[in-house]
């Protein structure tokens, strides 16, 4: 998810939601998704601001001279992801979870806490497991070509204190896999019958904390697209994706901005609440 509540942009299954952008207890039937995004307000903030002179009609109007900045910017770092791998302390699979924890405030912050509620991931019971299973299984397709496609992205920027790269976020992508709780769902069962080869994004999330103030923007969307060429190097030609709905579909729309299109609504209800948490199917053609 691509990405959801306890269901890594906080963009889509662990979840999803800025223009970046992610919940990983898919495998459980009664339990709303967590991964999708957690996404970032300031990739989508445009101001501007006229001022109208009156000129006297006897004389020509004349266009304003443009102004010359001379403010120094500071580029963008470029980043570089790579494949999580598993190591006997878990680091990459520690660090989503971390990265998680990080989006709940956030959240919090744009009306969105809804989304993953307000326990830390790191506190949850077993979850551990997800990232750990899914790196394990993304090690194995890659180095030995056993078991349908995995990749677990991890992306990054140069710039940390002792010169080592900083994490700014991860994704999970799954082969030929559907989340129970959207393969449940009577409004979905023909399409997801129907499909025999497909790419799933089944957790985005961008870590929200002070290190990566800065550099995170964009991180969701680079995951993103990362994923969507790995999946035509393997010769799929369509990728879904489910996301948190709330809020407007501040999240759907991140997702429809990264050439998703809307397959249709749905609702899961939360096993400890009973309160229904909306969400958002979605698929990319990667023919185009």
């Amino acid at each position: 998810m691509t990405g959801s509540p306890s269901p890594v942009q906080s963009q889509n299954h662990l979840p999803r939601p800025a223009s970046q952008a992610p919940a990983m207890a898919h495998q459980r039937t009664n339990e709303p998704p967590h991964s999708t995004a957690c996404y970032d307000a300031d990739d989508a903030g445009l101001a501007a601001c006229m001022t109208r002179l009156a000129t006297p009609l006897s004389r020509p109007q004349r266009s304003p001279r443009p102004k010359i900045s001379t403010e120094m910017t500071t580029p963008q770092p470029q980043f570089h992801i790579r494949d999580a791998v598993s190591s006997p302390s878990n680091t990459d699979a520690h660090y989503i979870l971390s990265a998680f924890d990080s989006c709940i405030p956030h959240l919090a912050t744009i009306g969105s806490a809804t989304q993953w509620g307000s326990e830390p991931f790191s506190s949850r019971p077993n979850i551990l497991s997800r990232p750990v299973s899914a790196i394990a299984a993304a090690e194995t397709y890659r180095t030995k070509g056993e078991g349908d496609p995995v990749r677990v992205f991890i992306i990054e920027v140069p710039g940390g204190p002792e010169q080592e790269n900083i994490q700014l976020g991860a994704a999970i992508y799954k082969a030929n896999w559907f989340p129970e709780y959207i393969k449940s769902q009577p409004q979905f069962r023909d399409a997801v019958k129907a499909q025999k080869k497909w790419m799933y994004l089944d957790m985005l999330v961008t870590e929200f904390s002070a290190r990566t103030e800065g550099k995170r923007k964009g991180a969701g969307a680079a995951l993103v697209r990362r994923g969507r060429e790995w999946a035509r190097e393997e010769g799929f030609d369509v990728m879904y994706v489910d996301c948190w709905a709330g809020n407007e579909g501040k999240l759907v729309r991140f997702y429809e901005s990264q050439g998703f299109k809307r397959v249709g609504a749905f609702e899961v209800e939360k096993p400890d609440t009973g309160e229904k948490w909306p969400g958002m199917f979605l698929k990319m053609d990667l023919t185009r």
